[in-house]
């Protein structure tokens, strides 16, 4: 998505009474996706980027695994 589309979807958690934030914008666009039938991987890449689903899902398994 670019800095226009993710505004929207700012725009619109801002109608209904909420603060957006940049966390919030994203999961919320990300849902949107899942909503509309893509699965997680690619809702999360649709919005964030080509390969961006695996790199974060790499960082958090590391991250995870060092907290042992």
């Amino acid at each position: 998505m670019n800095n226009n589309q993710l505004n929207t979807v700012a725009a619109i958690i801002n109608n209904h009474g909420i603060t957006a934030t940049k966390g919030s914008t994203l999961a919320a666009a990300i849902l949107a996706g899942v909503h509309s039938g893509a699965d997680l991987k690619a809702a999360f890449d649709h919005v964030v980027g080509a390969g961006a689903f695996e790199k974060f899902a790499a960082d958090l398994y590391e991250t995870l695994r060092a907290r042992r």
